[in-house]
């Protein structure tokens, strides 16, 4: 395989792993704006456990136990859309910091192969250094 080959098999490559990271993170952002959407719903229907208010009526054993069961009901599914929407939010974040982390790498890569292509148009005086920037390549993606 002679170099312009293998530089168009390395600008191919790399270009196709950008759309799958792209196309990840895509999906993580959608997937996190869902998240919030249905957190920000889930918060205001928390406060609705409470409601109605129950007046100075309900006394005894059964009114202490239903309000420790509201309470119970209203304390769990706080804890649900404070904790563990937000832990998933991080989670999700973290995947999309780690994906833009990769896809900032693979653009370095990008660059550094549009620039051997370009220095292999320039003609012959630069061969040795594409060859040496095709070594390179090698490491990074094969």
């Amino acid at each position: 395989m002679d170099v312009g080959q293998m530089i168009k098999q390395a600008h191919s490559g790399i270009s196709q792993q950008l759309q799958n990271v792209e196309e990840k993170i895509s999906k993580l952002e959608r997937a996190q704006q869902n998240i919030e959407k249905e957190q920000r719903i889930s918060a205001s229907d928390i406060n609705q456990i409470l409601k109605p208010e129950l007046g100075a009526h309900w006394t005894g054993r059964r009114a202490e136990a239903f309000f420790d069961e509201r309470d119970s009901a209203h304390t769990a599914m706080y804890h649900v859309v404070h904790d563990d929407y937000e832990n998933y939010i991080d989670s999700i974040q973290l995947q999309i910091s780690r994906l833009k982390a990769e896809k900032a790498g693979l653009l370095v890569e990008q660059a550094a192969v549009v620039g051997t292509q370009e220095l292999l148009e320039k003609g012959g005086a630069t061969v040795h250094l594409i060859e040496h920037k095709v070594e390179q390549f090698k490491k990074w993606i094969f």
